[in-house]
C-alpha cells in the first residue's frame, strides 16, 4: 500500500524491453523473440529521464512505476532498474509479466529484495492446451500458475490481467469457478479490450461471458477492473451498469485511437466520450454503438475509474485520540456495493457485489476480538447502500449478539421512509444512522444523487429513524453547487427537526449534522467538476456553522479524512463551539488519516495539528497546499473581570492570539472593550472548546469555588493553566487539580506579581543561608462579618506566602502534612501573630487589621545572615533594595514591563523550557496549606 503521507501522482508505465519468451497470437504488437535492447545499458539512463519528466509534470514521483515489455524479466538489468527506481522515490515498483520466470528458484525473492512491490501477471486462458496454442509456448499455463504462487510466497502483491476475447474469458471463468489455490490473495483482474489483428469480437457478444466472469470474481473477493482511458465505450454493453468497471467514462482526446460514428451525435454522452476504437469501428461499423438517450442512465453508465477493493475502503478502523490516548471509535464493514443513487462525487465500485452473511459475521468477530471492552465498540455497516440488502436487520442483530455496544448504519435513508423497515432495524439494535443528504431543495439534491424523488424520501427516512429512537447524523457533502447554500441547509434541518420536534422527546433519537467535502479518493469521483477547493469552502462553512449555532443545531466531527482543513475557519473559530472536535490518531498520520497529507513546513507549527487531518494527497497533487494557514498558539482567558481583563490585555501586548470565554452578558461587553491588537479576541461559549481552538495556556480568573470545575478538564485536555490565587477553596480540590494532568498548573495573583517581588525572589539564592521570613500586611478596616473576614484573611495569607512558597517548600517539605492536619478547622480569627519552624527556618507572621501606618501599603522582609531584602509596594510604584552589613543599600533592578506581561512571559518561559517555576501549582497548594494551618493555630 502506498505511503499516505506522500503526494499523489499517477502510475508510470516504463518499457524495458521488446523481447518476449512467448508469441501470443492475440498480441497487438507481435514483437520478435529477441531484440538488441537486452544488452542496452542505456535503459538505466532512460529510466532516470522518465522519472524526472514525471516529477516535473506531476510534482511527485509516480505512485506505481510499472516495468513493461515484451517480457521485462528478460531484461538483464532488471534488478538494477528496480533498485534505481526505488532510490529515485517511486512509491511502489511493479512488474508486468507473463509469470514464466517467477517460478525459477528464488527468482521472486530476489526481485522482492531489490525493492519490487508487486507483479501484474497476464493470464490468457484456463485450458492448458488451448493456452499453449494461444501463447505459442508449451506449458504456458503451468508456468504462469507457478509464477503466481512463487510471487505470493515471496511477499509480492499480485494482480491479474487478461484480454477480452471470448474463448479466453470463458476458459478463465471456468478455471476460477473452481476457486484454485493459486488465486488466493489476488485483489484485481483487469480486462483489456482487444486491439490486435484479426477479427474483433462484438462487445454485446462478449457480454454474457464477462457477466459470468464478474460473478465468479465477486465470490472470490476479486475486483473486476478496466483499462483507465482505454476501456470499452459507454454504450458497448446492454447492461452497462453491471460491467461499469470496463467502460471508458470520460473523453481522453485521443482522436488517433478513437472515432465517433454518425449515431453518436444523438447520444447524451457525446460531449464526454471519444467514441469507439477505430479498429473496432472498422470491423463492426455503426452496429457497435447504441446511443444513450436517457440522461440519467447516461450518467450511471459513464463510470470508468472505479475504486478497487482496498483495506482502506472496505474494512476500516475509525480511530480517534482522547485524553492523549488513541482508541477505536467504530469498525466499518462494507457489506455491499450496489446503490440506488449515483452521487456525482462518489467513488465506490457499485458493481463489486456484496459480502456474504458468513463473511460479515467473521468480520464482526474479528473486529471485536481485539477489544478489551467489546461493549464500548461500534460496528458500522456501509455500502453502496446497505438497505438494499434484505438481510440487513439480521446483520444488525448479528452485531449486537456478538457483543457490539452500538451498531451504526451509513445510508441515504431512501428505503427507510418505509416505517416497517426502520422499525425492524431499530428492534434489531440499530443505534445510529449516518444519513446522506446533500442539498436543501429537491431539484438540487436529486440532481446531485441522480435519483429523482430521493430528497423527499430521505427526509421521511430521517423522521422515521428519529421516531424509532435511532440517533441520526446527517452527512452533508459539500460540492461546488451545494457549499454556498450551507446556511440554508442548516435552516432546513433546524426548521424540520429542531423547531418542529415534538414536545415529548422521550425515546426519540437525537439529530446531529456533520460535514464532508467532495474529494478525490482513490480512482473517483464520477464527476471531478463538482469538487470544491478549500478556499471556496471558507466563507460558506464559517457562515453555515455559525448559523447552526444560532439555530441550536448540533454539529460534530468537523475534521476527518473527507473533511476540510480546520484553518479554513480562521478567524471565526468560534464555529467550533458546535463540534466535539476529536484528536487525530497519531497526529493524523496513520489510521483514519491514511490518504491525507500534512506538510511539515506548514502544519508542523500549527496549534491545531493534533485535531486536523490536513488535505487529501490527491488534492495536494492538483492544487498544492498553499491554502493552509497555520494557527499560532493562543492564550485563553476564562473570566473577564478585572483580573481576566488584565491577562487578556497582557496577551495583546505580547502579540498573542486570544480566545476569550464569553459566559454571560457582562463578559460579552468586556470582550468588546478589549484592545484589538493584534486582532479582536476570538469569542467562544465554553471553556471546553479551548483545546481545539489551539489554546496552549489558559488563564482562569473565575471565583475560587469554581476553579476546580474549570481547571481540571483543561489540564486533562493537555492545556497548561495559570490560575488566580487562591488555588482552590479546599485542599481536596487543590489535590484534584494537581493530579489532573497532563499539563502544567501555575498559580499566581496579578497584583502580587510585581517586578520588585520577582527581583527579590531572584536574589534569594545569592544571600547565603537565610533564617527568617517576616510578612507584614497593613489593610484599612473593612466591615466584614466573621465568615467573610476569615475567608479574606486566609486569602491574604495565601497571596503573600505564595511568593515565597518555592523557598519554603525546599526547607519545609516535611511539615506539609502537619500543616494540612492543622488546617482542618478554623474559627474566630481576629488577628494573627504566630510563627512556625521548618528545620532551620523560622517563619514569623504578623497580620493586623487596624494598624494604619501607611494606608494601602504592603511590606515583606526576607532576613538572612548575610543581609536582607526588603521591598514595598505603594499605589502606582514599586521599589526594592538589597541591604548587606556594612554596605549601603543597593537598589534591585526592576523591569519596566507591565506586571501582567512579565507574569505571562515567566509562565511561557517555564512551559517552553519545562523548567521549575515559582508559580508552580504545588507551591500554591503548599501556600494554601500553610495559610490554613497558621490561621487555625491562631484561632
Amino acid at each position: 500500500m502506498a505511503d499516505p503521507s506522500r503526494p499523489f501522482a499517477p502510475d508510470l508505465p516504463f518499457r524495458v524491453t521488446d523481447a518476449c519468451n512467448a508469441h501470443c497470437r492475440f498480441c497487438e504488437e507481435h514483437v520478435p523473440r529477441a531484440t538488441p535492447d537486452l544488452a542496452d545499458r542505456a535503459v538505466l539512463d532512460r529510466l532516470d529521464d522518465a522519472l524526472r519528466a514525471h516529477v516535473e509534470r506531476h510534482g511527485a514521483p509516480p505512485r506505481r512505476l510499472i516495468f513493461t515489455g515484451g517480457e521485462p524479466t528478460l531484461q538483464r538489468a532488471l534488478l538494477a532498474l528496480i533498485e534505481r527506481a526505488a532510490a529515485a522515490g517511486a512509491q511502489q515498483v511493479w512488474l508486468q509479466t507473463n509469470g514464466f520466470a517467477l517460478g525459477a528458484a528464488a527468482a521472486a525473492e530476489r526481485l522482492r529484495a531489490a525493492g519490487l512491490h508487486g507483479v501484474i501477471v497476464g493470464l490468457y486462458g484456463g485450458d492448458p492446451e488451448a493456452t499453449a496454442r494461444r501463447m505459442r509456448r508449451e506449458g504456458a499455463l503451468a508456468f504462469t500458475h507457478a509464477g503466481i504462487v512463487s510471487a505470493r510466497a515471496a511477499g509480492l502483491a499480485v494482480e491479474l490481467t487478461t484480454v477480452a476475447l471470448p474463448e479466453i474469458i470463458v476458459e478463465l471463468e471456468a478455471s476460477l469457478a473452481a476457486a484454485p489455490a493459486w488465486a488466493a490473495g489476488i485483489a484485481t483482474l483487469t480486462v483489456h479490450a482487444y486491439r490486435g489483428r484479426g477479427p474483433h469480437p462484438a462487445p454485446r457478444d462478449l457480454e454474457p461471458a464477462l457477466l459470468a466472469l464478474q460473478a465468479t470474481l465477486t465470490r472470490l473477493g476479486i475486483a473486476l477492473a478496466g483499462d483507465p482511458g482505454r476501456g470499452f465505450h459507454p454504450c458497448a454493453f446492454g447492461r452497462g451498469r453491471a460491467l461499469a468497471p470496463l467502460l471508458r467514462g470520460r473523453a481522453t482526446g485521443d482522436s488517433a485511437r478513437f472515432v465517433q460514428l454518425p449515431p453518436c451525435r444523438d447520444c447524451a454522452l457525446v460531449a464526454q466520450c471519444d467514441g469507439v476504437e477505430r479498429s473496432l469501428a472498422e470491423a463492426l461499423g455503426e452496429a457497435v454503438v447504441a446511443p444513450l438517450q436517457d440522461a440519467r442512465r447516461a450518467l450511471w453508465a459513464g463510470v470508468q475509474e472505479r475504486t478497487r477493493h482496498s483495506e482502506r475502503t472496505d474494512r476500516v478502523d475509525v480511530r480517534e485520540g482522547q485524553a492523549g490516548a488513541e482508541r477505536r471509535r467504530e469498525h466499518v464493514i462494507r457489506v455491499n456495493h450496489a446503490c440506488n443513487q449515483r452521487c456525482a462525487f462518489c467513488w465506490v465500485d457499485f458493481e463489486a457485489g456484496e459480502m456474504p452473511a458468513d463473511a460479515v459475521r467473521a468480520a464482526i468477530a474479528q473486529a471485536l476480538a481485539g477489544s478489551n471492552d467489546p461493549g464500548a465498540e461500534a460496528i458500522a455497516f456501509t455500502g453502496g447502500e446497505p438497505t438494499l440488502r434484505a438481510d440487513l436487520p439480521a446483520l444488525v442483530a448479528m452485531a449486537r449478539e456478538a457483543g457490539a455496544g452500538r451498531v451504526h448504519l451509513q445510508t441515504n435513508a431512501v428505503r427507510l421512509a418505509d416505517a416497517a423497515l426502520t422499525e425492524r432495524l431499530a428492534t434489531a439494535g440499530l443505534s445510529e444512522a449516518l444519513v446522506s443528504l446533500h442539498a436543501d431543495v429537491p431539484e438540487l439534491a436529486d440532481a446531485v444523487v441522480a435519483a429523482p424523488g430521493s430528497f423527499t424520501r430521505t427526509l421521511q427516512g430521517i423522521e422515521q429513524l428519529l421516531a424509532a429512537g435511532v440517533d441520526v447524523v446527517v452527512n452533508h457533502v459539500l460540492t461546488r453547487a451545494t457549499a454556498v447554500r450551507l446556511s440554508r441547509f442548516v435552516d432546513l434541518l433546524a426548521d424540520r427537526f429542531v423547531d418542529a420536534a415534538p414536545a415529548d422527546t422521550a425515546g426519540r433519537g437525537a439529530l446531529t449534522l456533520t460535514l464532508a467535502v467532495a474529494s478525490h479518493i482513490d480512482r473517483g469521483p464520477l464527476d471531478p467538476s463538482v469538487l470544491p477547493t478549500q478556499s471556496e469552502l471558507a466563507e460558506p462553512v464559517r457562515a453555515g456553522l455559525l448559523r447552526a449555532r444560532i439555530r441550536g443545531l448540533r454539529v460534530r466531527d468537523l475534521s476527518h479524512p473527507c473533511g476540510f482543513a480546520l484553518c479554513v475557519l480562521d478567524p471565526a473559530l468560534e464555529a467550533l463551539d458546535l463540534a466535539a472536535v476529536r484528536r487525530v490518531p497519531t497526529a493524523g498520520r496513520l489510521g483514519e488519516a491514511e490518504g491525507c497529507v500534512k506538510p511539515e513546513a506548514t502544519c508542523g507549527t500549527c496549534a491545531l495539528e493534533p485535531y486536523c487531518f490536513g488535505l487529501r494527497a490527491e488534492y495536494v497533487a492538483e492544487h498544492g497546499s498553499g491554502e493552509l494557514r497555520p494557527f499560532a498558539p493562543a492564550i485563553g482567558v476564562v473570566g473577564l473581570g478585572p483580573m481576566g481583563a488584565r491577562h487578556a490585555q497582557a496577551a495583546a501586548a505580547l502579540a498573542m492570539r486570544r480566545v476569550v470565554v464569553v459566559r454571560h452578558a457582562d463578559d460579552a461587553a468586556r470582550a468588546d472593550a478589549l484592545p484589538p491588537a493584534p486582532a479582536a479576541p476570538l469569542r467562544v461559549a465554553d471553556a471546553a472548546i479551548l483545546p481545539a481552538a489551539g489554546v496552549g495556556l489558559a488563564v482562569v480568573a473565575v471565583p475560587t469555588p469554581r476553579h476546580a470545575d474549570v481547571v481540571t478538564p483543561l489540564l486533562h485536555a493537555g492545556v497548561a493553566v495559570l490560575c488566580e490565587k487562591p488555588l482552590a477553596g479546599s485542599l481536596e480540590a487543590a489535590d484534584a487539580m494537581l493530579e489532573a494532568g497532563p499539563g502544567r498548573l501555575f498559580v499566581a495573583h496579578t497584583c502580587r506579581a510585581e517586578p520588585a517581588t520577582q527581583a527579590a525572589l531572584a536574589a534569594l539564592p545569592s544571600l547565603g543561608t537565610w533564617r527568617s521570613v517576616v510578612i507584614e500586611r497593613v489593610e484599612p478596616p473593612r466591615p466584614l462579618d466573621a465568615p467573610a473576614r476569615d475567608a479574606a484573611l486566609v486569602d491574604l495569607l495565601v497571596h503573600d506566602l505564595g511568593q515565597l512558597a518555592p523557598e519554603l517548600a525546599a526547607a519545609g517539605s516535611g511539615q506539609i502534612e502537619r500543616a494540612r492536619r492543622l488546617s482542618a478547622e478554623r474559627d474566630g480569627i481576629d488577628g494573627i501573630e504566630a510563627s512556625m519552624a521548618f528545620g532551620e527556618i523560622a517563619v514569623a507572621l504578623r497580620v493586623g487589621w487596624h494598624a494604619a501606618t501607611t494606608p494601602g501599603a504592603r511590606a515583606i522582609s526576607v532576613h538572612a545572615e548575610a543581609g536582607s531584602v526588603c521591598w514595598s509596594v505603594h499605589a502606582g510604584r514599586a521599589t526594592a533594595t538589597l541591604s548587606r552589613p556594612g554596605e549601603a543599600d543597593a537598589a534591585l533592578p526592576l523591569t519596566d514591563r507591565p506586571t501582567d506581561v512579565a507574569l505571562l512571559e515567566m509562565v511561557l518561559d517555564a512551559l517552553a523550557t519545562a523548567a521549575p517555576s515559582p508559580l508552580d501549582g504545588w507551591h500554591g497548594r503548599d501556600a494554601l496549606a500553610w495559610a490554613l494551618a497558621l490561621a487555625t493555630s491562631c484561632a
